[in-house]
């Protein structure tokens, strides 16, 4: 039997979870070593809302359905997370410094990283505040995650929109009068 402080690859582990849990072989496959072409287009405009998509895409081969599903769900995630954060003050700023930390990895995941490094530096100085019994302190860090969700969730927005719109503008049209085959 292995101890239990044996390391584990969790590359592989991942992969043995979604092989398991998923019908989808492309989603299945392992795209760690893969390098997906960079579609331009996408990924300046992903720039100029604040994204660095391609490292995230090439991460899940190049699937913008899948990367939309992600980012939807973090757009979920975010909708009553300020609220969350404001009725951690000043009782349970550790559950508040878990919600940045998994919101700066998001963050991160997604390619916004320029949110994901300002989440860094709040969530560090809300460690201190805590660590030094600072409320007032840790109340600003609060105010300022706050205002940084709600950014976050305008940019995550219109990068959806512009996803949606473009994954409707890729899909080949439907010809009604080409007979189906089903076999």
């Amino acid at each position: 039997f292995p101890s239990h402080d044996t390391p584990f690859d969790l590359q592989n582990l991942i992969q043995v979870i979604l092989r398991h849990t998923s019908r989808d072989d492309e989603v299945n496959r392992d795209h760690s070593n893969l390098t997906i072409p960079e579609d331009l287009e996408l990924t300046t405009t992903a720039k100029q809302l604040g994204f660095d998509i391609y490292p995230a895409l090439n991460r899940i081969g190049g699937r913008t359905d899948v990367y939309l599903r992600m980012l939807e769900m973090f757009r979920k995630d975010l909708q009553n997370l300020p609220e969350q954060l404001l009725s951690c003050v000043p009782d349970h700023l550790n559950t508040a410094l878990r919600h940045l930390h998994t919101v700066k990895g998001m963050s991160g995941t997604l390619g916004a990283n320029g949110h994901a490094k300002i989440f860094a530096e709040i969530e560090k100085k809300l460690a201190l505040a805590h660590k030094e019994d600072q409320v007032a302190s840790a109340r600003l860090c609060i105010r300022e995650s706050c205002e940084l969700i709600h950014d976050l969730e305008l940019q995550l927005a219109e990068l959806a929109r512009y996803l949606v719109q473009r994954n409707e503008s890729i899909k080949p049209p439907f010809d009604a009068n080409q007979p189906v085959n089903d076999t």
